[in-house]
C-alpha cells in the first residue's frame, strides 16, 4: 500500500495551525487502530481511506475546557459576525427545543428506548425550525443541497431533513487520538461508503447537518479532504442543534482559508466545551452530549457502534 506520509512537512495551514494529511492510494486504506494512543477501548473502522491531523488546533482555539469570557458571549443583544446565525435569540420555539435536549442530556439516557427517542424527536424539531428559516429566508424556497452525511450522527441529521441515507454522500468520520500525541490534540479518519464519486460535488451547494457544533473539526477534515480531490463546493451551509462559539468562528475561519463560501445556522448557542470537547450550557451542563451515541440506534444496523 502506497500512503502519502506527510507527517514531518504539514501541506497546509489552517487558520494559523498546522494540518497534515494523509490519503491512502486509490482502492486502499490506512490503518489505523495499531497508531491510536487506546486500542483496546476504541469503536471504529479498523482503516480510512485518508487521516487528517489537526494537532493542537483546537486547543490554540481555546475550546478545550473552557468558556467564552461572559461578556464576549452571544446573545440577542450580543449577536455572532456575519455568516453565523442562532435561532434561539430570535425564535422562542427553539430556545424551548434546546433547553429539552440539554436537560436529556444531563443524564446517561442512551440505554432508555424512550428518553433517546425524545433526544431524536426534540433534535428534529430544531432541524425543523432551521430548515423553514432558511426557506422563509428565500421566499418560500429551499436551496437545491446535495447532503454530505457525517456517519454517525450526521447521517440522521439528514434523515430529519428528508435526505434519506440512499440519497447522501456518506463519509465515515471517527475522532483519532494517535499515540504519541498530547492529551486533547485531534485527528480524523475519513473514508467515503457512497458508490457515488465524491468528486461530484464539486460546484454544487453542500448541506452538513449535526446535532453537536462542537470543534467542527470533522466537518472541516472533510472539506480539506475533497479539496485535496480537486473539489470545491459552491457553497457549504452547516446546520447545528447546538453550535459553540469558538468552534463556529474557526469553521467559518478555516473555510475562508480553503476558499470556500461558507455559513452556519444552529439552534442553540454553547460558550463553551468540557475536556472531551463535549457542548456545555452557559451553567456549565451538557447541551447535547455526545450525539453520535445518542442517535446510534436510529442508524442503519450495519453503521452502529
Amino acid at each position: 500500500m502506497t500512503v502519502e506520509h506527510l507527517k514531518k512537512e504539514p501541506r497546509r495551514w489552517i487558520s494559523g495551525y498546522p494540518i497534515t494529511i494523509e490519503i491512502a492510494s486509490k482502492g486502499e486504506e490506512i490503518p489505523i487502530r495499531e497508531r491510536l494512543e487506546d486500542p483496546d477501548h476504541y469503536k471504529g473502522p479498523a482503516s480510512f481511506q485518508a487521516v487528517i491531523d489537526f494537532g493542537s488546533l483546537a486547543k490554540g482555539w481555546r475550546m478545550r475546557g473552557q468558556h467564552v469570557d461572559r461578556q464576549a458571549q452571544w446573545s440577542a443583544a450580543n449577536l455572532p459576525p456575519k455568516g453565523i446565525t442562532i435561532l434561539e435569540f430570535q425564535d422562542p420555539r427553539v430556545k424551548t427545543a434546546t433547553r429539552w435536549i440539554s436537560e436529556i442530556a444531563e443524564e446517561d439516557f442512551c440505554p432508555v428506548p424512550l428518553k433517546c427517542q425524545k433526544y431524536y424527536d426534540y433534535n428534529r424539531n430544531v432541524f425543523h425550525y432551521i430548515r423553514d428559516y432558511y426557506s422563509g429566508r428565500n421566499s418560500g424556497e429551499s436551496p437545491q443541497f446535495r447532503f454530505l452525511g457525517l456517519v454517525r450522527a450526521g447521517l440522521v441529521a439528514g434523515e430529519m431533513l428528508g435526505f434519506p441515507a440512499s440519497s447522501q454522500v456518506l463519509a465515515q468520520t471517527k475522532r483519532l487520538h494517535l499515540r504519541g500525541e498530547r492529551e486533547g490534540d485531534i485527528a480524523v479518519g475519513i473514508s467515503y461508503l457512497s458508490a457515488e464519486d465524491p468528486r461530484n460535488l464539486d460546484g454544487v451547494r453542500l448541506l452538513i447537518a449535526d446535532p453537536a457544533g462542537a470543534t467542527y473539526s470533522s466537518v472541516i477534515a472533510n472539506l480539506v479532504y475533497l479539496t485535496e480531490m480537486g473539489v470545491r463546493p459552491k457553497k457549504v451551509d452547516i446546520w447545528n442543534t447546538v453550535a459553540s462559539h469558538q468552534g463556529a468562528l474557526f469553521a467559518l475561519d478555516a473555510m475562508k482559508d480553503l476558499n470556500i463560501e461558507g455559513e452556519i445556522v444552529a439552534g442553540g448557542y454553547s460558550p463553551g466545551m468540557n475536556r472531551n470537547y463535549y457542548l456545555e450550557t452557559r451553567d456549565y451542563k451538557p447541551s447535547v452530549r455526545d450525539a453520535g451515541d445518542g442517535l446510534n440506534q436510529f442508524l442503519p444496523q450495519e453503521l452502529r457502534l
